[in-house]
């Protein structure tokens, strides 16, 4: 809870980490910031804002000590600020997300967040916050592919942001993954199909642990002729799915979880379009869907899309790319 000790500690470790730097928050939220606009609007530098010190945090604002150089005085003035925060909270790991809201949203289109992204990342290692957002001090990510308490690390975060994404009733039941490190980036080079079925498996195995049947989605041949194919990146990995290492067999971890054609397995793979939406699916993970030349990939998973919405079912696609893409066979 936001107590006085834990609210003390966070006064400390703000004022130590980001000092100064939490005057953006004020330039921007407060009327601090339209303060200096007006006095500077005709004669810059004559109430300039310089120094802040953080005085107090409670669950609806953080209170602030302002220091203001203004033009023909020797020493600073300072004027006291309240930053109100965007929702009243009750918790560090609540004013952790609200600070970071105010970090990073803009006053308006076109302007710049209030906090530079390396500062507002300091505000993950908030004192009395539950979650662990710490990283480890020898974590390494200049090798492809990285290691692989790295990629289970970067695996998990997905995994957990996909249940608590697909549990949120709030949440629309359409949903885009977009999960971009070198290795996982179909636009680059270091692209590594192996990582991108590791996070699937990873992603359906705890959703299926919660009880949900998810479905792997992933799109066959496309187009006629000549242009019949599957996008490059995708070659062979329907075929894959089915052999890798689920641990699903007789008294493994996964036992019984996994079913080829099983109507009561909670992990099952399908294809892309309407016909593959199983009354019983409670969330489809479509794999990178993509177009081709001559075969676009958009009316099937609409298809698909509107036949488990309209059951209630979430849809994730995770790093779609639906502009035109080479196929396979060239």
């Amino acid at each position: 809870p936001l107590d006085e000790g834990a609210a003390g500690r966070v006064v400390e470790f703000l004022n130590a980490e980001l000092g100064d730097e939490m005057l953006g928050w004020l330039l921007r939220w407060t009327e601090v910031g339209d303060k200096a606009r007006r006095r500077n609007m005709w004669s810059r530098g004559s109430w300039t804002p310089s120094t802040a010190t953080l005085t107090s945090v409670a669950g609806a604002a953080l209170s602030f000590r302002v220091g203001v150089a203004v033009r023909g005085r020797k020493e600073l003035e300072h004027v006291e600020s309240e930053l109100p925060l965007p929702h009243a909270v009750e918790t560090v790991d609540g004013l952790r997300d609200e600070l970071l809201r105010l970090s990073a949203e803009p006053a308006d289109k076109g302007s710049e967040p209030a906090l530079a992204p390396g500062s507002s990342a300091a505000l993950l290692r908030l004192p009395g916050a539950t979650d662990d957002w710490s990283l480890p001090r020898d974590l390494w990510l200049n090798t492809t592919p990285y290691p692989r308490e790295v990629r289970e690390m970067v695996y998990s975060d997905v995994a957990a942001a996909v249940q608590a994404a697909v549990a949120d009733p709030a949440c629309p039941r359409r949903m885009r993954l977009l999960v971009a490190p070198p290795e996982l980036n179909m636009e680059m080079d270091s692209y590594r199909v192996g990582s991108m079925l590791e996070l699937v498996r990873k992603v359906s195995l705890d959703l299926a642990a919660c009880g949900l049947r998810t479905r792997v989605c992933v799109q066959g041949s496309m187009g006629e002729g000549v242009l019949a194919g599957v996008p490059r990146v995708l070659a062979g990995v329907s075929k894959l799915l089915g052999m890798m290492d689920w641990q699903a067999g007789e008294g493994e971890p996964n036992e019984g979880l996994l079913g080829a054609g099983a109507a009561d397995a909670l992990v099952r793979f399908g294809a892309i379009g309407g016909e593959e939406v199983a009354p019983d699916d409670d969330v489809l993970l479509v794999l990178a869907p993509q177009s081709m030349v001559g075969a676009p990939i958009v009316p099937p998973l609409e298809a698909l899309s509107e036949a488990a919405v309209s059951q209630g079912s979430a849809v994730v696609l995770i790093n779609p790319l639906l502009q035109d893409r080479q196929s396979s066979s060239g």
